[in-house]
């Protein structure tokens, strides 16, 4: 047990190196696999409709799927098959974001007038 007021080891040691490891390992493929998982990306565009509209198909490889709203109003986003005005995930107009992880199933989406376009990027 140290005496009290010792510094402990890592207090001795300058922590700059360490940090700048971390860094390093917190941006490494190895060490996150479901964030940097992969080398490419698939971007795409789809105009949401009235009725349910399939924002993305069911895929067991999915590591991430952001979906961004680039249009002037609100689309709900559902993790199924089934998308339904005013319940599931709010992406508010001009720029709201979902980011889906962990999930491999088919995401859909639905809005008020349809033709509004959400962008998204799946890896």
């Amino acid at each position: 047990m140290p005496e009290a007021g010792a510094k402990s080891e890592f207090q001795q040691k300058d922590a700059k190196p360490v940090i700048l490891y971390l860094k390093q390992k917190l941006t490494d493929s190895d060490a996150f696999p479901l964030m940097y998982g992969s080398n490419t990306a698939t971007n795409t565009s789809v105009s949401i409709g009235t009725s349910t509209t399939v924002i993305s198909a069911a895929n067991t490889n999915r590591k991430v799927l952001a979906i961004t709203n680039d249009s002037d109003e609100t689309i709900y986003v559902s993790l199924a098959a089934t998308a339904v005005l005013n319940t599931g995930n709010r992406l508010n107009a001009y720029g709201g974001v979902a980011t889906v992880k962990g999930y491999y199933g088919a995401v859909s989406g639905i809005c008020a007038s349809g033709g509004k376009v959400v962008c998204t990027s799946e890896a």
